[in-house]
């Protein structure tokens, strides 16, 4: 019981020095300002050198801004912090435009393009947009009359070519608002310019949330700061360091700190040369919950068109096309190109970002009158004279936390409209004007002033919008709006016969997969996360339908399953807590298996140690080094699914085997002292019952894993023989459940009974040294300590499982990771192994002739 308490202790001191990694986690309240600005986003500057604070790279929430450290970053606003926290800036740097229909730079790159729009002296005359570029000073211009006033003549234009698929016009127009990503032309024509720069004009890229959103540059804006601190306040106003959430960009991360976001850092795995480490050893018993703490990369990414490889589950899944939509060699088509009587409906969330929006959107009449006035017109692009819309206001939706009114309740407009094409139109036409209008920047003229929103795919359910009301426009008079129930329905009103509604979504281009509410989990943020994996997908590439299932393009599905979305290629996410456990998992097992090597060693040198429980103790020892090594190197070798399969089976058999040879050694404890008239047996009897007690261990584990597979592929129908998958183990929960943890339950009940006996048994100490003396009195100590000990790890274990506590899973990795320790002290750190080690070495040390001197005395004395 002694050792109990201090192992106990023990893990629980591993587990607080763990959690959290202090090199991952940052205390924003305990690291001074300097230190958390350049530890956090881990980039500084030394001189014109970007440099690393750790060697390790991170994924940062919120996002940390590219940053340079050029001669030139003082100009543009883009400096790096150096290593005091200080970042140097122009107060008026150059324009970042991200339009992404002029610049096809947002398209190739992801990023805008940093431009001079404004002259020093006077207003700009000149408001086409025509970049040109300075040759000397490697900056772009709005148009050449821009770069003159600034004093460049040697600049050379960008590349122009005319883009007739976007449904913009021709560019003769004036620009009302630099950087509008609706376009900076809108006249009737269908062609547009789309301006690249070419290698001469190398630009520099700038990132567009810098431009498209107001930052946030002062506390408690969001009213959701709770925990005061003046430090944090005064860092917020001194620091130019932007950071994004979301959608809203802060001026630095103490900023979005006090405006109630809480940091966090996940550590990415990057690079061809270096695996992930394995799992936690904890998955071995993992019989409740999916295995979260794995890293997964299939075999292949291959799928035939009509089915993809859910690379979680690791079955096949149906692809799927928007309604009327076919596959044809692994793309979306439709069978008809007229769009005539079809019904189309979106469903956006219209948020303000510009001042007069915000303002606007404070009285719900006012929302509603907007609207109103421009529906018929936004309609007319569509060619229908038949659509039905609800316009709602959201309000005390935390979910969004942005655009916060006077008293900390966030609002926008919702959106959601079902129209008819009454014309006959192109359907590739009409779905890519349709796209474009539902997720590019809305210009809502009122009252002589344009409201600015940007659009967002809605996931919000209707019944939650308390402000709402529902307008149809009446086909036959033509008049724009009636108001209408909301049990309104527009196809009973037209008298359409078409049954099918085409949802305008990301999906509505691509072949797209639909998870159940069960494969993933939403987020407060709007983003949704795999079940069973660190995978989350933005808002902004999925839909949710009707039946709550989550709609992902295959495209990005293979994106995250080439480990490249959103963060570079070959690049896999791990959270702090997950790369906490697998480090101590990695130390625990490596001293196990070094512990255990000794045990194996000390045993096979020495023969007055392999009794008949001493080759027990061998066998018990064998097959944990095999289960552990097979464990920690194998586990994750998920790149080929055959070698996966057959590891997995390996290390399910060596498990077995061991808590199976751990049932033989308290059996033949049990029989050894509990048995009184057992005699000392003879080498024959000794090695049949070695040869009996492992055809019961290896057996019985044999028997449960043909019984595994055997099950596993009737069920499946032959396509599942329960190994493999994110791991290579059991392939789900239930298996682990009752093909590990069931018969290491009825093991551990079994030992307790054993150890019951036994200790009754005990009680006759007297008869115990009379029949076996003292060495085997002090066998039964150790093997009572050991076994109590081990049934009580995998009870840890267990515990650990079903209540999801940090601190026992800790406690458990600690335990049965250290498996081989306890048997190295319960076996071999003993004075009777130290002093034949000492003997060995002794006569090992001394000299020949002073044992020749030793045997010629001893003979004379016979003598």
């Amino acid at each position: 019981m002694y050792m109990t308490t201090i192992l106990l202790l023990l893990a629980l001191a591993l587990s607080t020095l763990v959690q959290p990694l202090p090199d991952l986690d940052l205390d924003v309240y305990a690291l001074n300002s300097t230190q958390y600005l350049v530890q956090y986003c881990n980039v500084y500057c030394d001189g014109t050198e970007k440099r690393q604070y750790s060697w390790l790279s991170f994924h940062t929430s919120p996002r940390c801004m590219e940053c340079r450290c050029d001669d030139e970053c003082h100009i543009y606003g883009d400096c790096c912090p150096d290593e005091n926290g200080t970042v140097t800036r122009d107060p008026n740097p150059p324009t970042c435009l991200f339009s992404e229909s002029d610049l096809d730079m947002q398209a190739k790159v992801g990023f805008g393009v940093f431009m001079v729009t404004e002259c020093p002296d006077r207003e700009v005359s000149d408001h086409i947009f025509s970049p040109v570029t300075s040759v000397s000073r490697n900056m772009s211009f709005f148009n050449e009359e821009v770069a003159e006033c600034n004093d460049v003549t040697d600049y050379h234009s960008w590349n122009m070519e005319l883009d007739c698929t976007s449904g913009y016009g021709s560019g003769d127009g004036e620009a009302d608002n630099i950087g509008r990503s609706d376009g900076f032309y809108d006249n009737e024509e269908d062609c547009s310019k789309v301006y690249s720069s070419t290698r001469s004009n190398n630009p520099r890229t700038c990132d567009p949330m810098l431009a498209a959103r107001t930052q946030t540059m002062a506390c408690n804006v969001s009213g959701l700061w709770y925990d005061y601190v003046e430090d944090i306040e005064t860092a917020c106003g001194v620091y130019y360091y932007p950071v994004s959430y979301e959608n809203e960009v802060y001026r630095n991360v103490f900023c979005a700190v006090c405006n109630g976001i809480t940091p966090s850092r996940t550590l990415r795995y990057g690079g061809r040369d270096f695996r992930p480490l394995a799992p936690p050893i904890t998955v071995i018993t993992q019989f409740l919950y999916p295995h979260k703490d794995t890293y997964r990369k299939p075999e292949s990414t291959e799928y035939r068109d009509d089915e993809w490889l859910h690379f979680i589950k690791g079955k096949f899944i149906p692809v799927y096309c928007s309604p009327g939509k076919k596959l044809v060699d692994g793309n979306c088509v439709w069978a008809e190109d007229n769009a005539m009587n079809d019904e189309y409906e979106f469903n956006v969330i219209l948020k303000p970002e510009n001042d007069i929006a915000i303002e606007a959107i404070a009285h719900w009449n006012t929302v509603q009158q907007m609207f109103l006035n421009n529906f018929k017109e936004f309609m007319s692009k569509f060619r229908t004279s038949s659509y039905v819309f609800t316009v709602g206001l959201l309000e005390g939706m935390t979910e969004l936390q942005q655009n916060q009114d006077d008293f900390g309740f966030p609002r926008a407009v919702i959106i959601k409209c079902n129209f008819i094409v009454t014309q006959e139109m192109n359907r590739t036409e009409l779905e890519a004007k349709l796209y474009n209008f539902v997720t590019e920047m809305w210009i809502v003229s009122f009252d002589d002033n344009d409201h600015v929103f940007s659009p967002s795919f809605n996931h919000i359910p209707l019944s939650r919008v308390k402000l709402k009301a529902r307008y149809w426009a009446d086909p036959v008079s033509g008049h724009c709006c009636v108001p209408v129930a909301e049990t309104f329905h527009l196809k009973q009103a037209s008298g359409t016969i078409s049954s099918r509604v085409i949802q305008v979504t990301n999906e509505l281009f691509c072949p797209h997969v639909k998870l159940r509410k069960s494969d993933y989990k939403s987020e407060a943020s709007g983003w949704i996360t795999l079940d069973g994996a660190n995978i989350s997908i933005s808002s902004s590439e999925f839909s949710i339908d009707d039946r709550k299932r989550a709609r992902i393009c295959v495209e990005v599905l293979d994106d995250i399953y080439n480990d490249s979305y959103k963060n570079g290629s070959n690049v896999a996410l791990v959270s702090n807590s997950t790369l906490a456990k697998q480090i101590l998992s990695l130390v625990c097992v490596s001293l196990s298996l070094i512990c255990l090597l000794l045990t194996f060693v000390t045993y096979s040198v020495f023969t007055a140690l392999r009794s008949l429980p001493g080759k027990n103790n061998m066998f018990l020892v064998g097959c944990l080094f095999l289960a552990q090594l097979l464990f920690q190197f194998g586990i994750d070798r998920t790149e080929n699914n055959i070698v996966c399969t057959i590891i997995g089976v390996l290390i399910h058999f060596m498990w077995l085997c061991v808590i199976f040879w751990m049932n033989v050694c308290s059996f033949h404890m049990l029989r050894v002292f509990a048995v009184q008239n057992i005699m000392p047996q003879s080498r024959t009897r000794h090695t049949s019952a070695l040869l009996r007690y492992s055809l019961y261990a290896f057996g019985s584990a044999a028997l449960v894993v043909a019984v595994t597979v055997t099950v596993s592929s009737v069920l499946s129908g032959g396509t599942d023989v329960g190994y493999g998958g994110i791991v290579c183990y059991l392939t789900s929960n239930k298996l682990v459940g009752f093909s590990f943890v069931l018969p290491l339950s009825v093991i551990v009940m079994m030992n307790l009974i054993f150890f019951i006996v036994t200790i009754r048994a005990l009680s006759k100490i007297e008869n115990i040294k009379k029949h076996h003396g003292m060495k085997e009195r002090n066998n039964v100590y150790v093997y009572f300590k050991m076994s109590s000990l081990t049934g009580m790890f995998w009870i840890v274990a267990i515990l650990a499982e079903v209540f999801q506590q940090e601190v026992l899973i800790y406690i458990s990795i600690i335990l049965n990771g250290s498996f081989g320790v306890l048997l190295f002290i319960c076996y071999i750190a003993n004075r009777r192994v130290f002093c034949l080690w000492k003997g060995i070495i002794v006569n090992k040390l001394r000299p020949k002739h002073s044992l020749e001197d030793s045997r010629n005395a001893t003979v004379s004395t016979s003598i």
